[in-house]
């Protein structure tokens, strides 16, 4: 007994003895562990990664949703809002600064006999009045040089007559963005004053 004591002592120093266990019985310790510390990184890795992809898909998701709401909204007021010009007896023409045709209704559109496609970018003085430059007194055009509402009477070479409104549009730091022309035709009630100062004429 005290022989193989002394045996164990020898290889215990010189090593042996751990390398003869870790041979027998603890390599399939280390192996386990060495397995199960893997594990255990892959899922302190892993888990707050799919964590994360979890979340940023149900972001992901809503965002979406919410642009789609957003945008049925938007597509629903615009067309309300269609309808509405469009059911007005003026002629409603939305102008940039520059006086080029961003959108017009169908009022509008009917008294030259154009399409929204044939008018958007064009010049009123081009396709109402067969000019090159803008009228003398273009309410549009006094209402964005003097920054307020104007209007005025004018008369188109087919010979019909119009009461015309220029209006500017602000933003919100006072500058003004795009403007707009109400205009309805007057050409019976021009011809009913003319014959009446005929006829006030003819009693003089």
């Amino acid at each position: 007994m005290t022989q193989l004591s002394e045996g164990l002592n020898v290889l215990s120093k010189t090593g042996e003895y751990r390398q003869i266990f870790e041979k027998w019985m603890g390599i399939y310790d280390l192996k386990t562990l060495k397995l199960i510390t893997i594990l255990r990184y892959i899922a302190i890795v892993i888990i707050p990664l799919l964590v994360l992809l979890f979340i940023f898909f149900l972001w992901s998701w809503s965002l979406r949703k919410q642009v789609v709401k957003r945008t049925r909204e938007l597509r629903e007021s615009e067309r309300q809002k269609e309808l509405i010009l469009n059911s007005t007896n003026e002629l409603i023409t939305y102008y940039d600064t520059n006086l080029s045709i961003i959108w017009t209704n169908r009022l509008s559109n009917e008294s030259i006999g154009k399409t929204p496609e044939e008018v958007v970018g064009k010049h009123c003085y081009e396709l109402w009045h067969q000019r090159n430059e803008p009228c003398a007194e273009c309410p549009v055009l006094t209402a964005l040089h003097d920054k307020a509402p104007r209007e005025a009477n004018n008369q188109t070479p087919d010979g019909r007559y119009w009461h015309m409104r220029g209006y500017p549009i602000f933003d919100k730091k006072g500058q003004i963005v795009a403007l707009a022309e109400f205009t309805q035709e007057i050409t019976e009630r021009k011809k009913m004053e003319e014959e009446h100062e005929k006829l006030q004429a003819q009693l003089l």
